[in-house]
């Protein structure tokens, strides 16, 4: 069996196509699965496709907007003291 490597891309970008496809119990899944991955950059369109998301299921957020501001806010700060600015 061959596994289409050239076909992966990162997580913070394949995540946007998966949101809306997503049913009920994926969500649940999929939230545990951003709460335990560092995502370095892409926060704002993965918080707008989970919340297009959850509120067409009508699901709740299980705190991944507030994660991912974090994870957001964390990442500019590393850029920040990076750059020197």
């Amino acid at each position: 069996m061959t596994i289409a490597v050239e076909a992966t891309r990162p997580f913070h970008e394949s995540i946007i196509d998966v949101l809306p496809i997503a049913n009920g119990s994926q969500l649940t899944i999929l939230a545990d699965l951003i709460k335990r991955t560092a995502i370095p950059k892409n926060h704002d369109a993965i918080i707008a496709a989970w919340t297009r998301r959850t509120l067409d299921m009508h699901s709740p957020d299980y705190g991944v907007s507030e994660y991912l501001q974090r994870q957001k806010e964390q990442a500019a700060f590393t850029a920040r003291i990076t750059t020197g600015c």
